[in-house]
């Protein structure tokens, strides 16, 4: 029965556009009426934001949106400060919606840039393709590597194509294999704990997890850490 707005963002697409390297967040407006312009609170941060840049699809064209109401879809040209699960709303009352579930990957790849002197392009292009959710990202503590998770070599294909078309950055793909990624409290993490079976990585928020090579490394690990508390996912 909420009267103010509030909408809740599931998809993030880059390069809708690809002339303008534009980037859209998905809004489902959930209560209240949404006006082109209107301030919100995006209830991550805090952070007041003004919607000036709506915009609503229409089979093959893009109309610029001025007003939507609650179960609309509207589309929000974003800079930047949107993710995949947040909520945004007005009024003195926060909202905050349930996340949307985040699948742990099981296949994983190395990715490096294939030309060293296009660093700019790459690390724009993988910042901006794992926002949409299809590829996980991690960086490895020991040399800083990048490290991209999935479930299906389809992901892996499709970011591969998408780096090279969209962001002009051909990239090298290096199999890692299946591995079984566990989280872990950041209080209770040693460094000395990675091992050639248990490679620590961070993921974009920066919590550590380790990726097992197997069922036995994990369990191996489990008993020489009793203490220690692994989980499946954040």
């Amino acid at each position: 029965d909420r009267k103010d707005f509030s909408g809740f963002i599931f998809k993030i697409q880059a390069n809708m556009n690809p002339n303008h390297r534009d980037r859209i967040a998905f809004v489902r407006i959930c209560s209240g009426e949404f006006d082109r312009g209107m301030d919100v609170f995006l209830e991550r941060t805090g952070k007041k934001l003004r919607l000036s840049n709506s915009t609503q699809f229409m089979a093959d064209t893009r109309e610029t949106l001025e007003t939507a109401v609650a179960g609309d879809i509207i589309g929000l040209y974003d800079t930047g400060n949107f993710q995949i699960g947040d909520s945004i709303y007005t009024g003195k009352k926060a909202v905050k919606f349930e996340k949307l579930p985040q699948f742990t990957p099981e296949l994983f790849m190395r990715v490096t840039a294939k030309n060293v002197m296009k660093q700019k392009s790459f690390h724009k292009g993988i910042q901006q393709l794992v926002q949409e959710g299809a590829v996980q990202l991690y960086q490895s503590y020991s040399t800083g590597d990048y490290i991209l998770g999935a479930v299906g070599q389809l992901q892996f294909e499709v970011f591969q194509f998408r780096m090279a078309n969209e962001y002009n950055s051909e990239v090298v793909m290096t199999p890692m294999g299946h591995k079984i990624a566990r989280w872990i409290d950041p209080e209770q993490l040693d460094e000395k704990m990675s091992s050639s079976r248990n490679l620590l990585v961070k993921d974009r928020a920066g919590m550590p997890l380790f990726l097992f090579e197997n069922e036995f490394a994990e369990r191996w690990f489990m008993d020489k850490y009793p203490d220690v508390k692994l989980t499946a996912k954040l």
